[in-house]
């Protein structure tokens, strides 16, 4: 058997904090296998939902001054929202089922991304509805109008525009008119 070398005190405590770090890390490792918190996928293609019950959160002072999806800079204190699926530019009743509040808001911006909600509502949005101070709450969604210039049918199969022209010169849309 060959002589074997104590361990000095420096290198036992390298080798305890180089164990501590690789329990660390394993621990970590184990808790992010369990499944992430966010959900950033987005639809493919944006659908006309007609209702929606879910959780409503809010959003505020952090992302004031922003751009949202749309393009518009985002104010906290407009009657605007976040949603995964409704075209930007629709307009949708909200109503807080706890309380019965309702507000009317347009889809300027896509969320929310944290997994089980279904709507992130302005700071504005959410104090009408009376849920800033939970930070959630249940509510149902109705879609009241898709954008302007939306193409193609709702699943109930009606048509929500019909293009009667298109033209380069005033006039001529006058002609038709």
């Amino acid at each position: 058997m060959p002589d074997e070398q104590p361990v000095s005190a420096a290198r036992y405590r390298q080798l305890t904090a180089g164990a501590c770090l690789l329990l660390i890390l394993a621990s970590l490792w184990g808790c992010a296998r369990r499944g992430p918190r966010y959900d950033m996928s987005l639809p493919a293609k944006p659908k006309l939902i007609q209702e929606q019950e879910g959780i409503a959160s809010w959003y505020g002072r952090d992302f004031h001054g922003k751009k949202t999806s749309s393009g518009e800079i985002y104010n906290m204190y407009d009657l605007t929202a976040a949603h995964k699926e409704l075209p930007l530019g629709s307009r949708v009743l909200v109503t807080n089922l706890e309380n019965g509040r309702q507000v009317e808001v347009v889809i300027n911006d896509r969320g929310p991304f944290i997994r089980g909600r279904i709507i992130d509502l302005s700071y504005g949005a959410a104090k009408a509805l009376d849920m800033v101070k939970q930070g959630t709450a249940l509510v149902r969604l109705k879609l009241l109008a898709p954008p302007p210039g939306w193409e193609g049918k709702s699943r109930n199969g009606r048509y929500y525009g019909v293009q009667a022209g298109s033209f380069v010169e005033r006039r001529n849309a006058r002609k038709l008119y």
